[in-house]
């Protein structure tokens, strides 16, 4: 089985900041700091009409990946996230901007059944 390296933004380590002990300090010494060009990358899925601005939390998910160069999301999120009009946009960007490409999908395509 290969192993795989998980990865979060910056706004779950904010929500985990307000979590209760010891999950907070157990989660969040897993976590790593990125920085702001994701943030950049975010602000441009609004900007372009990709993303609606109040999804901005959605966006830096995305843009989180790209710049990272990740294989893919793992997303529940099919309002903003997981949705063709999401996925066919942030290709093109990507691809103009030099980044990635993650792969969108839901747990259930990543998850090894057998």
């Amino acid at each position: 089985m290969k192993k795989i390296d998980a990865f979060t933004s910056a706004y779950v380590v904010q929500e985990l900041k307000e979590a209760s002990e010891p999950k907070r300090s157990k989660m969040l010494g897993l976590i790593k700091e990125y920085d702001a060009r994701a943030f950049e990358l975010a602000d441009l899925y609004i900007e372009l009409e990709i993303l609606p601005k109040k999804s901005r939390v959605d966006g830096a998910h995305i843009a989180m990946s790209a710049v990272h160069n990740m294989d893919c999301i793992v997303s529940l999120n099919f309002k903003h996230i997981n949705k063709l009009k999401t996925k066919a946009a942030i290709e093109i960007i990507h691809k103009i901007k030099g980044f990635s490409n993650p792969f969108i999908c839901t747990p259930m395509e990543v998850i090894n059944y057998e």
